[in-house]
């Protein structure tokens, strides 16, 4: 499929993405199904319960001594946890229902930046990392740390799993201000692969997300960048802001996903990119001008649709009639994207 196709997911994915900031006091996370959610304030924990009928407040918990620097939800023996890390240099277990602690994990020697938690086979274990970069990998009910490695740069680092739990990766800033993303070999606790795009002199440290078990996705720069998870390089970029053309890359998106038939999908996206370039063109018209500095509404749907006429264009070539050959410039140039966005011609 071509490159338009990964833009598109890569779009979706941008428009729930944070972009890359420093982090603040104040942390907010919910449990896997939404019906419950944690504010975290300097060292307090406090519970919302989130109900369409209902939306109270369960007690605080004073978690840490000093701030506390992340939380995540776990799930250990159908029992709903919430875990904490803090400037206290301490890992906390504690049970949403009551309140009450379960754990304490102690071991590091400066405060704790990140955790997180995960079941393989089984076995439960939480994942924290330190601001010097030291990771350390805890049994869930065995309070003595099970391994220990370095971040690459030992910077700040942040841990996620694939969707299907099978690869780990971390992404992290040093104090100079150089940025890693890498994929972990669990096992050997050694970095397996390093994705290259992060900038050298990032502001904050960089905070990065999986999805759908193919794509990563990284806040850097004031863009969002996004890997294939198999591809070191850098696939694409896309303004953190967003706007109108996220919209209309979802909309693109879901009428893949949701139908089947070739002929259907064309018909749906050949009525959204002529609606949108006829719009456009009116607009031109009445006063508005197609202005990219500006990036003037008639712009962003003119050059939307033209897309959406460009992407139906080569589906027909290459997925209904199997002139793939006809699209290998673009499949190279979009392997080496990073090559290309990085020198003017």
């Amino acid at each position: 499929m071509s490159s338009f196709i990964v833009e598109l997911h890569c779009r979706s994915i941008s428009a729930t993405l944070k972009t890359s900031i420093a982090r603040t006091q104040s942390i907010f996370s919910f449990n896997p199904n939404r019906s419950l959610c944690r504010l975290v304030s300097e060292s307090i924990v406090t519970s919302f319960l989130n109900r369409s009928e209902f939306f109270g407040f369960n007690p605080k918990i004073d978690a840490h001594t000093g701030n506390v620097s992340d939380l995540a939800f776990f799930h250990p023996n159908k029992q709903l946890c919430v875990i904490t890390c803090g400037e206290d240099k301490t890992i906390k277990v504690w049970d949403v229902a009551t309140g009450s602690k379960q754990y304490t994990f102690e071991g590091h020697q400066l405060p704790i930046y990140s955790v997180c938690p995960h079941t393989k086979e089984n076995i439960k274990f939480i994942f924290s990392t330190g601001i010097d970069g030291k990771i350390k990998a805890w049994l869930y009910d065995n309070l003595g740390s099970r391994a220990d490695y370095d971040a690459p740069g030992h910077s700040c680092t942040t841990m996620a799993y694939s969707a299907d739990g099978t690869r780990l990766f971390s992404c992290g800033t040093s104090n100079e201000g150089e940025s890693y993303i890498v994929e972990w070999n669990e096992s050997e606790g050694a970095v397996k692969r390093t994705y290259h795009g992060l900038g050298k002199r990032s502001v904050g440290v960089v905070q990065f997300d999986t999805t759908k078990n193919r794509f990563l996705a990284a806040g850097d720069e004031f863009v969002i960048k996004f890997w294939n998870m198999d591809n070191v390089n850098l696939l694409t970029t896309t303004d953190a802001e967003g706007g109108l053309p996220v919209i209309i890359g979802l909309q693109y998106g879901h009428i893949l996903e949701q139908l089947q038939d070739h002929k259907e999908r064309l018909y749906n996206w050949y009525i959204f990119s002529f609606s949108f370039l006829g719009i456009g063109l009116f607009l031109t018209l009445v006063g508005i001008p197609l202005n990219k500095p500006l990036y003037t509404i008639s712009y962003m749907l003119v050059t939307s649709a033209s897309a959406g006429i460009t992407f139906s264009a080569l589906y027909i070539l290459v997925d209904i009639h199997g002139h793939r050959h006809l699209t290998y410039a673009l499949e190279w140039i979009g392997k080496y994207a990073q090559y290309f966005c990085s020198h003017k011609f």
